[in-house]
């Protein structure tokens, strides 16, 4: 353990994975129909998926990395269709950027729930552990910092960056991938953070 229970906080998609098993025992169905049927359908995602696979739909962004070595030199390869399905349930579902355009206000104003369920949602998971902030704390699944909800997922050499303003309503959304002397796996979030303080500079990203 990183830490005993109680003093600190740290991501993991371990919960996620866990908990995408004990849905799918207890409906007896896949989490890809209960995403297709209770999310993507009905909110009007034509361009989001769960795969069975590593295929992805054209018109695709290309994926380089250069996480492999070849006899201890680095190795830039497009690993666009590498096989993702280590990220299990939170890390496969796959969405085109104006479907997460979509998604943004939906999240944002906590259209799929009750408004005290939201309330729950977007406050700190832990208010005062870890590097919680006032002005950027981590909530149940994303990060709030200055009214924006934020997330900077990144998965086989894909960088994406995703952010909805609370108090304005604005929605921005970003995809990217690696150069060959890239040092950092969220150039998506770096590009994203810049976004905002043009769009909302009263309220930056504080993280």
């Amino acid at each position: 353990m990183n830490f005993p229970p109680g003093t600190s906080q740290a991501y993991s998609h371990t919960d996620n994975v866990i908990l995408g098993q004990a849905i799918e025992r207890a409906t007896g169905r896949s989490i890809k129909q209960l995403y297709n049927d209770n999310l993507f359908v009905p909110l009007g995602m034509e361009d989001t998926y769960f795969p069975i696979n590593q295929n992805i739909r054209n018109p695709v962004l290309h994926a380089f990395t250069s996480e492999r070595s070849v006899k201890g030199y680095p190795f830039y390869e497009d690993c666009t269709y590498w096989n993702p399905s280590w990220g299990s349930t939170p890390g496969l579902p796959i969405s085109d950027l104006d479907d997460v355009g979509k998604w943004g206000p939906i999240l944002g104003t906590g259209r799929l729930l009750t408004p005290e369920l939201f309330r729950e949602q977007i406050a700190p998971a832990s208010a005062h552990l870890g590097n919680n902030q006032p002005d950027a704390y981590f909530a149940f699944g994303f990060v709030v910092s200055n009214g924006w909800i934020v997330q900077n997922p990144a998965i086989n050499g894909y960088s994406a960056a995703f952010g909805y303003s609370m108090p304005h309503g604005v929605t921005i959304t970003l995809a990217a991938t690696k150069s060959e002397t890239s040092t950092t796996d969220f150039a998506a979030f770096e590009i994203l953070r810049e976004v905002v303080k043009y769009v909302t500079p009263d309220s930056p990203i504080a993280f």
